[in-house]
């Protein structure tokens, strides 16, 4: 019996082999620029890619790309074959650009694994300070500042991080934390497994997390142009607002505490986990909730 099950496993890990190379690694760098119209926003769509990508800016009317593939393999031949089949497809359109990494379709699946891609593609992105930009990448981390304009990035599997941001930013991790810092705009984040934090002059908030917690730092100034929702189902969350936000506030947990030190005027309260109030006379109503978790209001300093 422990034979057979001592060569049950030695199969296993045979027919997984193939699955998991070790050994050979072979690089390929690619560099294309394009020439823009600095009068006009520049356009950027960025597709599918297995790597981290890093989008900057600076005061020329060129968008450069820099993109690094990466082929590990169990031996040289096939880590250049691998390398080959991963395309790099750059277009541009008067100041839209679209650049999309291609991998071959999957050969294998066993057990949930797949023989592709097994290429790293690594990004950098300088563009003018003024554009809008769409980006995911499956499996890689995010890294975004000093663009003024409106920005959706995703990754299936990573963190984002984004900082000196002017305008709408949407940021999305299935599997990772988010930082969004010195924002000045409206912002909208998801992560399924992560925690967020975000700070900056915002005048619309929706943010969810479904394991993680949530900070956030209101910076003076932030004025609520319509509703905002902020939501955690497993974490806790702190809001830190400044002396003159105004706000109508509902506060509600199913599973933890509440802890105020704002000067909250609350006109219903049905349980003390569940209060609705007012900040400085506002308008627009601040949603927080959580399922299991605390909630902390605080002021700013």
């Amino acid at each position: 019996m422990k034979k057979f099950v001592l060569s049950g496993i030695m199969t296993f890990f045979f027919l997984l082999a193939p699955l998991f190379p070790m050994g050979e690694s072979k690089t390929e760098l690619i560099e294309q620029s394009f020439i823009i119209d600095d009068s006009a926003p520049v356009f950027l769509e960025f597709k599918k890619s297995d790597g981290d990508i890093r989008f900057g800016s600076w005061d020329k009317n060129i968008v450069q790309i820099r993109l690094k593939k990466v082929a590990t393999a169990r031996d040289e031949k096939k880590a250049a074959e691998l390398l080959s089949k991963v395309k790099v497809n750059m277009n541009q359109d008067g100041n839209s650009i679209s650049v999309e990494v291609v991998y071959p379709k999957m050969k294998i699946v066993v057990f949930g694994f797949s023989d592709h891609p097994r290429v790293d593609v690594s990004t950098e992105i300088l563009l003018p300070s003024t554009a809008n930009l769409s980006g995911r990448t499956d499996d890689g981390d995010i890294w975004a500042e000093n663009i003024q304009g409106e920005l959706k990035l995703r990754t299936d599997d990573g963190t984002i991080n984004i900082s000196g941001i002017r305008g709408s930013v949407s940021v999305t991790s299935e599997d990772g934390e988010i930082t969004c810092t010195h924002i000045e705009g409206s912002i909208e984040a998801r992560s399924d497994d992560g925690d967020i934090h975000l700070s900056g002059h915002f005048d619309w908030v929706d943010v969810r997390t479904e394991d993680g917690d949530i900070k956030i730092e209101l910076f003076p100034g932030s004025v609520m142009e319509r509703d905002w929702k902020i939501r955690a189902d497993d974490g806790d969350v702190e809001l830190y607002a400044p002396q003159d936000f105004a706000a109508r506030i509902r506060i509600k947990t199913d599973d933890g505490h509440i802890e105020s030190e704002l000067p909250l005027s609350f006109s219903k309260i049905s349980s003390d986990k569940d209060l609705s109030g007012r900040l400085n006379q506002g308008n627009h109503t601040l949603i927080i909730e959580t399922e299991d978790g605390n909630i902390g209001l605080f002021p700013f300093r």
